[in-house]
């Protein structure tokens, strides 16, 4: 059975007096979030409502990755009133020292409870903390240390469940980048390395192929963001002849990668894969698993009948400056998509670019302004941004 902590009792009371003008609710449920630190593929159960299970996809984990401190920020996705923010322990075990901030910018955060609180070793014990009701658009759970010894490996960290309680504030979508910026812009592994030493700083050709949703300029190649790439590759590796093949026909489905990966199977070129999918299933509204199953069916075959480095790029997020979808389409954005591309490139050790991260970084006012063309399209400012990106993963 599990047990409650309650803390500041006499905050809470007060609390939930001044916001007794309407109902709270669970403002974190079904909400977009990120982690500064790889999720265990599979485990991404942290707002879905289910509070009892230890086991994937219900529950959330972090990768065994040895960095910390971890966290996890949730968007509420507007400017809500909170007063409450409950954490659900796993039986898993490692979870063990946590802290809990809130911020209205993404930015400035401020704490929930002071002191961090300590879960016990592998007891599904549930935190419960109440406080003054404050204005906040973003929560962020942080993971300070490991209790080690627990399922996966000392540094996996659980949890069954975050919710956050107050009332919904108008739903602001004008920056959906704030919440990407908290993540690193790309991650990479040792395929990157071996790619490097035998093929960039190797004499010879270098041939680089786009497939995905991602591929459309309306000025010429030149623009692209995979020639964007190839132009700064060329910079440091000078004695390359690097080819540029941008094929994501005209419909930009997965079913087309398939295609042209098989007609390529035992082909030496290309030696780049540069895959990016998921804004056309986003707009589409996509089933989110037949989606991750099509994405993983495309990376299977390239990596069992080529000997291609196979790069794996996230779709943007949709921003309210782009002449995109509205109403449903747009609440649910580009992210469920994005994290099925994120587990995939895990799962079978992909590098990795988070594209929304990446546009995140670009701090111009004016470049910012023309991130995207529409929702599927990347703007100028956004070619360029993400083929420096690739450069910078890949050299």
């Amino acid at each position: 059975m599990q047990r409650l902590v309650t803390l500041s009792l006499a905050v809470a009371l007060s609390g939930w007096a001044a916001m007794a003008q309407g109902p709270a609710v669970n403002l974190a449920l079904g909400r977009p979030y990120v982690s500064n630190a790889p999720v265990l593929p599979g485990w991404t159960g942290l707002v879905d409502g289910d509070r009892e299970s230890d086991s994937a996809p219900a529950c959330f984990a972090t990768a065994n990755s040895p960095e910390y401190p971890k966290h996890v920020t949730i968007d509420l996705g507007g400017q809500c009133t909170i007063n409450k923010v409950v954490v659900y322990n796993s039986g898993n075990g490692n979870t063990r020292t946590v802290s809990l901030a809130s911020s209205p910018d993404a930015q400035n955060y401020k704490l929930l409870r002071e002191p961090d609180f300590i879960f016990a070793d592998r007891d599904p014990l549930f935190l419960s903390v109440a406080f003054q009701p404050r204005v906040a658009r973003y929560v962020r759970i942080t993971f300070r240390d490991t209790w080690k010894g627990g399922l996966g490996g000392d540094n996996c960290l659980f949890l069954r469940e975050v919710e956050v309680y107050g009332q919904a504030g108008k739903e602001m979508r004008d920056d959906p980048l704030k919440l990407a910026a908290t993540q690193p812009p790309f991650e990479t592994d040792r395929a990157v390395s071996i790619f490097r030493r035998y093929c960039l700083e190797q004499p010879g050709d270098l041939d680089i192929a786009v497939i995905g949703d991602l591929t459309v300029i309306d000025a010429d190649k030149e623009g692209h963001w995979a020639t964007v790439a190839a132009n700064a590759l060329r910079r440091f590796y000078p004695d390359k002849r690097l080819t540029v093949e941008i094929a994501g026909g005209t419909s930009g489905s997965i079913a087309y990668g398939l295609e042209w990966a098989q007609e390529r199977r035992g082909s030496l070129a290309p030696d780049l894969v540069l895959l990016s999918y998921g804004a056309q299933a986003a707009a589409a509204k996509a089933d989110v698993n037949e989606f991750r199953v099509k994405y993983q069916g495309l990376v299977n075959e390239l990596l069992t009948h080529t000997a291609a480095l196979v790069v794996a790029i996230t779709p943007p997020p949709y921003l309210s400056s782009a002449a995109g979808p509205t109403g449903e389409n747009a609440e649910r954005g580009t992210w469920p998509y994005a994290w099925a591309v994120e587990q995939v490139a895990q799962s079978q050790q992909l590098p990795l670019v988070r594209t929304a991260s990446v546009l995140a970084r670009v701090t111009d006012a004016a470049d910012r302004a023309s991130l995207l063309l529409d929702s599927q399209h990347l703007g100028g400012a956004g070619h360029q941004a993400l083929g420096i990106a690739i450069a910078d993963l890949l050299r």
